[in-house]
C-alpha cells in the first residue's frame, strides 16, 4: 500500500479537467519557520488539510482550522511542481517527529505542517 506521502504526491501529479470530491483530507497543523531558517514552531490550532480540484481542474492544497468555513491558506499545485515529504531532521525528535514540508520546485518556497494524530504507525499515512 502506498505511503501517505506517495498518495499525496500522486495527487499532485494528477491533472484533472473536472471538479472531483476531496482527493485527500486529514488533520494537520501548520508550522512557522523561524528567523534562523532552521527551526519550525507549531501553530497550536487544530487544523485540516484538504487537497482537491476545482471546477476548472486546478489542484488546490488548502489549510484551515477544522471548523472554519473557508481555508486560511489555498495553494494552487501544478503537476510536478510540488512535493510533500517528511522532514528527515525531525524523524528522530521524540517531541514531534511528524513534521512534513510542502516544497515548490519552481519558487523553492516551503510550507511546514505537522500531523495532529499521535501515531500513524500501522496505517497507510506514514
Amino acid at each position: 500500500m502506498a505511503s501517505f506521502s506517495e498518495q499525496l504526491q500522486n495527487a499532485f501529479n494528477l491533472h484533472h479537467h473536472r471538479a472531483v470530491p476531496d482527493i485527500i483530507d486529514f488533520r494537520c497543523g501548520k508550522m512557522t519557520l523561524g528567523s534562523n531558517g532552521t527551526t519550525v514552531t507549531a501553530d497550536p490550532r487544530k487544523g485540516r488539510i484538504v487537497v482537491k480540484t476545482d471546477a476548472e481542474g486546478c489542484l488546490h492544497f488548502t489549510w484551515s482550522e477544522r471548523n472554519a468555513a473557508n481555508p486560511e491558506e489555498d495553494l494552487m499545485i501544478f503537476p510536478g511542481d510540488a512535493t510533500f515529504v517528511r522532514v528527515e531532521a525531525a524523524k528522530n525528535n521524540a517531541k514531534n517527529n511528524r513534521v512534513f514540508a510542502l516544497r515548490f520546485t519552481e519558487t523553492k518556497k516551503m510550507h511546514f505542517f505537522w500531523m495532529q494524530v499521535q501515531s500513524c504507525r500501522g496505517t497507510r499515512f506514514c
